[in-house]
């Protein structure tokens, strides 16, 4: 984000006060409705389809109006749902029912959308997320990349290892950074 006053902000600074002061689910709305805009407007213009990715905040998902949110920005767009890929961090599970996460995001699905698990490998890491919810895309945190650069042998094994994994599961896998 660009402050007028203060320039550049990271999203490592903005996001946390967002969620806190309860924008976020706003600021996500706004940016989704943005990204598909910008999707469709590519496909208008003749570009090959290319899939547009949108971060989405604990907060945000869990939203009650989050999936109606998302039907009326692709109803209203008109991009095709398979173009649209929702980005989720390991934190929206924390302290919440793996249940009402995997319902919210199977509808999700049913809308034809993609979901990606960001960050995977940092933080609350569990296997049984990849087990019990619908994820297309498994996204390696940057930490495990910026290790190899230090030819640093456990993480290069690590990082094979989750990626075999991935494929394991049909999921495609990106290693960020």
């Amino acid at each position: 984000w660009t402050h007028p006053l203060r320039g550049d902000i990271p999203p490592n600074q903005f996001i946390p006060v967002a969620e806190s002061s309860g924008l976020i689910s706003e600021i996500g709305k706004w940016v989704l409705h943005g990204a598909c805009v910008q999707a469709k407007a590519w496909l208008d213009v003749g570009h090959s389809p290319r899939e547009v990715s949108v971060n989405v905040s604990a907060a945000q998902i869990l939203h009650a109006d989050f999936l109606q949110e998302v039907r009326a920005v692709l109803e209203e767009t008109a991009l095709p749902p398979h173009l649209l890929c929702l980005e989720l961090t390991e934190s929206l599970f924390i302290g919440k029912s793996v249940e009402k996460v995997r319902k919210i995001l199977e509808s999700l699905r049913d809308l034809g959308v993609l979901l990606a698990l960001d960050d995977f490998g940092t933080g609350y890491s569990s296997l049984s997320y990849l087990e019990k919810l619908p994820f297309d895309k498994l996204k390696i945190d940057q930490s495990f990349v910026a290790a190899l650069s230090h030819n640093d042998k456990k993480a290069l094994e690590i990082l094979d290892t989750i990626i075999m994994l991935g494929h394991k599961l049909d999921m495609t896998v990106t290693a960020e950074g």
